[in-house]
């Protein structure tokens, strides 16, 4: 795999708002590297619930927690892909989609993402240093983006 083109960088206090500014951020970015509307919108639901999680369920959220995002295009298998990589400060817990009651008011996040995503997982980041929860979206220039661009 290589990057064809970092679309964006951020590293924010764990918070909400904080979430919600990386949303507007990846939707003002990567129409820059090619990105149709179709993508950016998903890659903006993405950001929403990793970064969500991020903020809700890791130490991220909280005192003085802060988050670190990544968006970047790259070929990968031949095809352009949007990655998106969501940097958090760890918790006991591991990311994964889990069975949700239609009476639920929440948890269906990583169902989204799933989704969504061509393929998605996380890595421990080290020890004592969080993990990185990441998603790829197609993103190919018939549906997505603009192969050359980047």
């Amino acid at each position: 795999m290589r990057r064809a083109g970092l679309a964006m960088t951020l590293t924010l206090p764990g918070t909400d708002l904080s979430v919600r500014l990386a949303r507007q951020c990846a939707g003002l970015t990567l129409p820059g590297v090619g990105c149709l509307p179709s993508v950016v919108a998903d890659a903006e639901a993405v950001l929403g619930e990793l970064g969500g999680n991020a903020v809700r369920h890791t130490a991220s959220g909280g005192p003085h927690g802060e988050f670190s995002v990544e968006i970047w295009q790259r070929i990968r298998d031949g095809r352009t892909v949007v990655s998106v990589a969501v940097h958090d400060q760890g918790s006991a817990g591991r990311p994964e989609v889990r069975p949700v009651s239609t009476s639920a008011e929440g948890g269906r996040g990583l169902l989204v993402v799933a989704g969504l995503a061509r393929r998605w997982g996380f890595a421990s980041a080290g020890t004592g240093c969080g993990r990185v929860v990441w998603a790829e979206l197609e993103a190919d220039h018939s549906d997505g983006c603009l192969a050359g661009d980047g």
